[in-house]
């Protein structure tokens, strides 16, 4: 017999494989089986499929390989079929992860499967973590710098009437300051 006969009679049933089953598929008695979406086989001639670890998936029958998530995805579980978009407030900015991260203070995920935070834009803060939105620096403060955690609260001889600022006012002279007015004293 030659070496393909031996792999595979043609006269055999469909599946009957005489020989090492081929990648993708497992010895179950006499037949070749497909491994099974979330499972694969890089080898041939196995007796077993392998389970796809976490941060990887497998949609296919028959299949050598198991796919990375992408950045913006993760897949906690084993076994699985498709990776899971990050939350909003997380990302994931690796490829073939288990889990997303929470973004850091001054920073923020607005829409699900990012692959990495935002910055809070000068005039705005984040203090917590895990956000979808900045918070507006209100009266009396301002910020700078981008990706801040806190507003600053405007030095003496300036003020802020609105919200949303990167710089102070300055008090015209002889007027005193309150950080949110100018005022002249005794009036």
């Amino acid at each position: 017999m030659n070496e393909s006969c031996l792999r595979m009679c043609t006269n055999a049933p469909s599946t009957q494989f005489l020989g090492d089953c081929p990648v993708g598929h497992y010895r179950a008695n006499n037949d070749c089986l497909p491994c099974g979406p979330g499972y694969r086989q890089k080898d041939e001639g196995q007796y077993h499929c392998n389970i796809c670890p976490s941060g990887t998936y497998n949609p296919y029958w028959g299949n050598r390989f198991c796919y990375h998530c992408p950045q913006g995805y993760h897949q906690p579980g084993t076994g699985q079929t498709g990776c899971l978009k990050c939350d909003v407030g997380y990302y994931q900015d690796k490829d073939r992860q288990a889990f997303c991260k929470e973004c850091g203070e001054g920073h923020f995920a607005d829409e699900p499967g990012m692959a990495e935070c935002e910055e809070c834009p000068p005039g705005y803060k984040q203090p917590n973590t895990g956000e979808n939105h900045c918070k507006v620096c209100k009266e009396g403060t301002y910020q700078d710098i981008p990706s801040q955690p806190h507003c600053k609260k405007c030095p003496i001889g300036t003020y802020q009437d609105e919200k949303g600022k990167d710089t102070c006012k300055s008090c015209p002279s002889a007027i005193v300051e309150e950080s949110t007015v100018c005022y002249t004293p005794g009036y």
